[in-house]
């Protein structure tokens, strides 16, 4: 299926938001992963993800977006899912 797939942010404080668009599957999962990696490293203490603008999720989306969650979590930041 693989489609086009677009990555922004926002920051505002201590709050990121990770905005995303068209469609997330595996032929392009490595780019969000790369992009919630590098958020990883970041100072931010909340980071939402907002699926307003995804188009279609597949499995692979969804297991890197838990993965994600968890290392998030446990470097003691809040993840959020928005407009899901």
């Amino acid at each position: 299926m693989t489609g086009e797939l677009g990555i922004d942010l926002k920051t505002e404080d201590s709050l990121i938001t990770l905005l995303l668009r068209g469609e997330i599957d595996y032929g392009n999962v490595a780019k969000l992963r790369t992009a919630l990696i590098d958020l990883s490293s970041g100072g931010a203490n909340r980071i939402d993800i907002d699926l307003a603008d995804v188009e279609f999720l597949d499995s692979t989306a969804l297991s890197v977006l838990v993965q994600a969650k968890r290392r998030l979590n446990d470097s003691g930041r809040q993840v959020g899912i928005v407009n899901p």
